[in-house]
């Protein structure tokens, strides 16, 4: 083969390679929904998913533990809602499930923070966590939302189930069993209970209004606010993932939203502009209450 050929034959598989590509890009995007990535690190995802097989069990069993205790306990003379049970168990179990989750929470977070192509959208996970810490820490800060709270947890036990079946790659008993409990379990917890959580925390918020200003919240913009939003925020983010999985063929269009980059750099430059601000505000409140001192009258049933 001559040099001129053999020129023109490795322009051509130049070509052919560089619209391979192309193709593969396309196909990356199509079957990419909502700009998920598309390089999942394989390693990172396993090891991931490990943890979580493993912390999730332990999370569950506290909280369960809590719940159960709340369950033994009477009835609320003056409950939340007709759905109330006592608002406090009474004994260890509570900051037993409080600590166990915010442990997992935080090392979770961090985890997709520092490696997030361990997971198939990090964002997602990220705003899904966010939401999830600062509905714990309030719960630590008044006693009457701990059941509430603690109630939120019920989904994790689905959770797992969701992670433990990535585990079986082949067709059998346990993983058609597994599947089973998965969307029996997607079904009654996070589209039957988790409703009626929101429901009871929003029962919660205008019971605080009624009994002002008897209630330490005391009016309508108080810490319960962001409670309640967020787990209506919680439930929405419930109801979009049932549509992405079992509705997902229902909404074809919906597989063309790949990320804008025009967007996204204005997005991220709102975040980098006005975020600091928030930043030094945040701190220098904090800042005031610490040195304020601890109250010389705290919260009852607060152990933090």
């Amino acid at each position: 083969m001559s040099d001129k050929n053999l020129a023109g034959f490795r322009s051509d598989l130049t070509l052919i390679m560089a619209y391979q590509e192309q193709l593969d890009a396309q196909a990356a995007i199509k079957g990419n929904p909502k700009g998920r990535r598309p390089d999942v690190n394989e390693y990172q995802s396993e090891l991931h998913n490990n943890f979580n097989i493993i912390c999730l069990p332990i999370v569950v069993a506290a909280n369960w533990y809590h719940i159960y205790s709340c369950y033994m306990q009477p009835v609320d003379a003056d409950p939340f809602t007709w759905m109330s049970i006592s608002r406090h168990s009474n004994n260890n179990s509570w900051p037993i499930c409080w600590w166990v989750f915010a442990a997992y929470i935080t090392i979770d977070t961090l985890w997709v923070a520092l490696f997030p192509r361990c997971v198939a959208n990090a964002n997602t996970i990220l705003l899904h966590h966010a939401l999830c810490i600062g509905g714990w820490w309030l719960g630590s800060q008044w006693s009457e939302l701990e059941c509430d709270v603690s109630s939120s947890l019920l989904v994790e036990f689905n959770t797992w189930l969701l992670i433990l079946k990535r585990k079986f790659i082949e067709d059998s008993f346990w993983k058609r069993f597994i599947k089973m409990l998965d969307d029996v379990s997607w079904v009654i917890l996070r589209l039957c209970l988790f409703p009626c959580i929101v429901y009871q925390a929003w029962g919660g918020y205008f019971y605080q209004l009624k009994h002002f200003p008897d209630s330490p919240l005391g009016g309508y913009w108080n810490t319960s606010l962001y409670g309640v939003v967020s787990g209506t925020m919680l439930l929405a983010q419930q109801w979009q993932w049932t549509r992405d999985k079992y509705f997902k063929s229902w909404f074809k269009s919906s597989k063309e939203n790949v990320l804008d980059d025009h967007m996204n750099k204005l997005h991220d430059y709102f975040n980098i502009i006005f975020l600091p601000g928030l930043v030094i505000l945040w701190y220098w409140h904090q800042y005031d209450l610490f040195m304020a001192g601890p109250d010389t009258t705290p919260v009852e049933g607060t152990f933090i």
